[in-house]
């Protein structure tokens, strides 16, 4: 196979479906702007409510501007 045929195949794997994010579910970039609260402290009361079972990660695939389709975690009150 030829170093093009390569390059790609290895392309097509950063292209592709993203999942469709339900509206519950929130980056924690979002929410750090959103609640304004730092990025670093935001994810560090994520993971706390997250053992305390009061909070849901999950991760989806989605576009993202520099690393293509890329798989983030996204977060949701468990109600």
């Amino acid at each position: 196979m030829s170093a093009n045929k390569w390059a790609e195949i290895i392309a097509n794997t950063q292209v592709g479906n993203p999942d469709v994010v339900p509206d519950d579910f929130k980056t924690s970039k979002d929410l750090s702007t959103e609640l304004n609260i730092p990025c670093r402290t935001l994810r560090t009361k994520l993971e706390f409510l997250i053992k305390a079972g009061k909070v849901e990660r999950k991760n989806f695939r989605i576009n993202h501007p520099l690393k293509g389709l890329h798989s983030t975690p996204h977060y949701k009150i468990i109600t």
